[in-house]
């Protein structure tokens, strides 16, 4: 199977958020988010690592904060929140992260970051059950 990969995350990223952003502006909406990517981030504050270079999906996503801001114009304020992971739950599947939040409860110790640039323990807080 010959896909061009570029071109499905442009149509998945990119186009979708452009013509929603354009139409929301017609309708006279004057702000709007959008759930960006780290690796735009990464990108505008590390250009010397080349991260969007050989990958599609990360060239798709800093084109599509690019466009939507475009998109957005003048008329509209447009957020673009940069998250690194979203984590949370999908009833019947798991998520990539399971065996490491299933082994925190384990841990002796969990270290926690003061603003105070400390480290100290963290306080105990309820950890949820997971099945086995």
């Amino acid at each position: 199977m010959n896909v061009d990969t570029a071109a499905f995350f442009r149509a998945s990223n990119v186009e979708p958020v452009v013509r929603l952003l354009a139409a929301a502006r017609r309708a006279g909406c004057d702000r709007s988010a959008l759930l960006g990517s780290f690796y735009a981030t990464l990108h505008r504050e590390h250009p010397e690592a080349h991260v969007h270079e050989g990958s599609p999906y990360i060239h798709s996503r800093i084109e599509q904060a690019s466009w939507a801001r475009s998109a957005a114009g003048d008329a509209m304020s447009l957020a673009v929140l940069e998250l690194p992971y979203v984590l949370g739950h999908t009833p019947g599947r798991w998520s990539v992260l399971a065996h490491t939040w299933r082994r925190w409860p384990k841990a002796r110790t969990l270290r926690c970051f003061r603003a105070a640039r400390r480290w100290r323990r963290c306080p105990k807080w309820p950890m949820p059950r997971w099945p086995r």
